[in-house]
């Protein structure tokens, strides 16, 4: 085990390399010259280019494409590195100490994420929730002749899904030459290492920024200065950083705890009030005066909750990721309450997550890394002048644009995240918002936008979007979410971020004392105008909090919340108060948005929604919260006692979750194996399945039972080997293929076909169908006899497939047949 973690490491760090030449070269500006995310670029444009490639016919997926595609990035790294004049060897010099920390993390995270996985309730292994699901993905690619790859549920079809973060995961597999099962187990980890050394590098860079000065004219292809003095301050900030995005808990976890029921989650703001009350009283059970909307979760409505203090609870890792809870009225007239899913990083490690949500995540920080580089500049970008600057376009291009290969959902809001930054650097270029050169500026914009459609080009041609019907992705959201959710969930990082608004805008007002009145229409109105913008933001923040509440929408103050703190970053003198405030402003504006629209699926409702979007947010407030704690602690003052308490409140109930979710108590099984549970519960079954994995081409179609859905011993074959099969767990395909209503007319009868096939006692009735989807091969297991046995035919009916093919595989009661 040992040797194959150390193998897997070897591999980081040689794609590590890989990409340090272009990464000092694309964030030379920046302080630590972009040596943190050096493993991230590496692996990126390496998995583009091999992706590319596949994608045009010029190879397949296989240990040579991706070699030459990472030689080819290393040396335009070189190149342009030369170009420039950067010294890599004297980067790496300067910022050798930074260089060790970095690594000491990572490897650190790597590790430690990996115990951590040995602690969950699962373990490593792969049986559990969606993990078969994501794990079919992965081998399906590794499987796939070209690109896109096959999906391993539905024959005859590719992958419809964001599963580019699954090919960088098989891209790591090739090199590093391990079994997918343990490469699987690995990914976790690895995404957590990865984000871990991202997450400082933003926070490291930001708060070593130089102060904005207009008159600064920093030649741009130079080395910035040292960076300021407190060195050891914001490598606690960067510490703090990883340990708010990647190690806590919303409040939740301490609700359960101090009221004694999961159900906790599932109050509204007056219920959540109540319940507080009635548990700090002591009472034995909470006791509502009129019963809670129904609720399908907990049977039905509450009236009256037994209240079980005390970790006995259970749960506690599964139900803070329930936090939002959605109140829609039906068409009887009745209530119904539903959870919406507001998962965070660290409840996505114990659960064994490896959603493309998930592993997106270092590669979301290397696009806030790409905005945070805007915010380094002093000169406008010029993509289309020079060898340079088509160069950054690329690289650019590739990352913004990778989002939606990996996680659809993460591109919109890190798109927006970069226009934003290059909107604030050519207002702070110009002097006022009136002396921009507009034309400029939309060139620029349009370029970068242009280049993450067409470098992707591909993807598109063959992906079709999940949502549901006609007409525009939109609806208007069916309900709003509380305040009481919003401080659960993100209360921890919006109390320093507040404060750091706060801060700023009284930095403003000391700077502005004449202000000129806004509100004021007439000469006698002007005496009670209010003295400047900066006053007005606030003030209309608040108005819009009451009008919110008197109007059922609690969180319509974060649109005016969003604006106020994109003017105080405007305004701001230091750069990283810029960053902090913009990440800010980015994560009021997408939850003030999934209040009012969501994106339609097979569920009908904002789960999805509420679920991709408030990740994003966590990760981005997370970070800007870090940034903020490091800008107001500098020089602490009494005023301090203001945010820091209830900051440190939060911080307490956030930990919560680290010390009760995880069973720190077991002793379990410590591989990396993820299919060891299989191989000890299934031997005949993956006997059968290693002579497959040996003996069969990966693009072959083969038959085994079909449907399931979060039953980890169905769809089994396809989903270690890769090998197709006539259709999987329908449910989910039905999920993948929301926007394909031809391929959801046939999922139904594909299972129907699928069963006649085993349960025919007709050959002339099976070998049609069999050469209706292209089957070569047919697989018998334990699921296939259920399968008949269930159907009251007995086993008697799968003795025809000897009449008509050949028997090439018998052994422990598991039979394989060929075409």
């Amino acid at each position: 085990m040992a040797f194959n973690i150390v193998r897997w490491w070897l591999v980081l760090e040689l794609f590590g390399l890989v990409g340090l030449p272009l990464s000092v070269w694309l964030f030379r500006r920046l302080p630590e010259h972009g040596l943190a995310w050096s493993k991230a670029l590496g692996l990126l444009l390496t998995g583009w280019g091999t992706w590319l490639l596949a994608s045009f016919g010029f190879g397949s997926f296989s240990f040579g494409l991706i070699t030459f595609a990472a030689l080819l990035v290393t040396a335009v790294g070189l190149w342009a590195c030369r170009r420039s004049q950067i010294s890599l060897r004297a980067v790496v010099r300067e910022q050798r100490w930074w260089w060790a920390f970095t690594t000491a993390l990572f490897v650190v995270v790597l590790v430690g994420s990996l115990v951590i996985r040995w602690q969950a309730p699962w373990g490593s292994g792969i049986g559990h929730t969606e993990t078969p699901m994501d794990f079919a993905f992965l081998n399906g690619i590794l499987a796939s002749q070209s690109m896109p790859p096959q999906d391993p549920w539905l024959a005859g079809y590719p992958i419809n899904y964001y599963y580019f973060g699954y090919l960088l995961i098989g891209m790591l597999t090739r090199i590093a030459q391990l079994p997918s099962a343990v490469s699987f187990s690995l990914a976790l980890p690895t995404i957590w290492a990865l984000c871990a050394v991202g997450i400082a590098g933003i926070v490291w860079n930001a708060t070593g920024l130089r102060p904005r000065q207009p008159s600064d004219q920093t030649d741009p292809t130079m080395l910035p200065p040292a960076p300021p003095a407190r060195p050891w301050g914001r490598l606690v900030a960067a510490t703090v950083g990883v340990v708010l995005v990647l190690f806590m808990g919303n409040q939740m976890p301490p609700l359960m705890f101090l009221t004694g029921t999961q159900q906790v989650t599932s109050f509204d703001g007056s219920e959540l009030v109540s319940a507080v009350r009635q548990s700090l009283a002591g009472e034995p059970q909470i006791t509502f005066t009129t019963p809670t909307p129904r609720m399908d979760e907990w049977g039905g409505q509450l009236s009256v909750v037994e209240r079980k203090p005390g970790k006995q609870l259970g749960d506690f890792f599964w139900w803070p990721s329930r936090a939002v809870w959605d109140t829609t009225t039906q068409s009887d007239g009745s209530a119904v309450r539903r959870s919406a899913i507001t998962e965070f990083p660290w409840f996505s490690l114990v659960l064994g997550d490896r959603h493309p949500h998930v592993l997106a995540l270092p590669w979301t920080l290397l696009a806030l890394a790409l905005a945070l580089n805007l915010f380094s500049r002093d000169r406008a970008p010029e993509f289309l002048q020079s060898k340079s600057g088509r160069l950054e376009l690329l690289i650019s291009g590739v990352i913004l644009g990778s989002l939606y290969a990996i996680n659809s959902w993460d591109l919109p809001t890190y798109l927006l995240l970069y226009l934003f930054a290059l909107v604030l650097l050519y207002v702070w270029l110009a002097g006022t918002p009136r002396q921009i050169v507009w034309p400029h500026l939309a060139i620029q914009a349009a370029v970068v936008v242009v280049a993450c459609y067409a470098l992707w080009l591909p993807f598109y041609l063959s992906f079709v979007p999940l949502v549901v019907g006609e007409g525009l992705p939109l609806r208007f959201a069916p309900a709003r979410t509380g305040l009481h959710a919003f401080l659960v969930i993100f209360g921890l990082f919006f109390v320093p971020l507040l404060a750091l608004l706060v801060q700023q805008t009284g930095l403003l007002l000391r700077k502005l004392p004449q202000a000129m009145p806004v509100l004021g229409i007439v000469q006698s109105a002007r005496r009670i105008a209010l003295p400047n913008i900066s006053v007005s933001w606030p003030v209309l923040t608040t108005l819009a909090a009451v009008a919110g509440f008197l109007f059922g929408w609690q969180l319509f103050w974060l649109l005016p919340l969003a604006g106020w703190a994109l003017y105080a970053a405007y305004h701001a003198d230091e750069r990283a108060a810029s960053v902090a405030l913009v990440v800010l402003a980015l994560g009021a504006m997408v939850v003030w948005g999934t209040d009012v629209v969501y994106l339609p699926d097979v569920f009908n409702n904002r789960m999805n929604t509420i679920f991709k979007f408030y990740y994003q947010v966590w990760v981005l407030w997370g970070v800007g919260a870090s940034i903020a704690c490091w800008l107001l602690l500098r020089r602490v003052r009494a005023l301090s006692l203001v945010w820091t308490l209830p900051f440190g409140l939060l911080l307490l109930g956030g930990s919560f979750y680290l010390l009760l979710a995880p069973n720190w108590s077991a002793k379990p099984e410590r591989t990396v194996n993820g299919l060891i549970d299989y191989e000890r519960g299934l031997p005949a079954e993956m006997a059968a399945i290693t002579w497959i994995q040996s003996n069969v081409p990966g693009n072959a179609v083969i038959l085994e039972a079909p449907g399931g859905g979060y039953n980890s011993r169905m769809g089994l074959v396809s989903m270690i080997t890769g090998r197709q099969q006539v259709v999987g767990w329908g449910g989910h395909e039905s999920q993948w293929r929301g926007g394909q209503a031809e391929v959801l007319g046939q999922l139904g009868q594909r299972e129907a076909e699928a069963k006649t096939i085993y349960t025919s006692f007709d050959v002339e009735e099976a070998q049609p169908l069999l050469d209706k989807y292209k089957v070569q091969y047919v697989f018998v297991g334990a699921n296939e006899r259920q399968l008949v046995n269930d159907a009251a035919v007995g086993d008697a009916t799968l003795a025809k497939f000897a009449t008509f093919m050949e028997k090439v595989y018998d052994q422990d009661g598991v039979i394989i047949y060929k075409r």
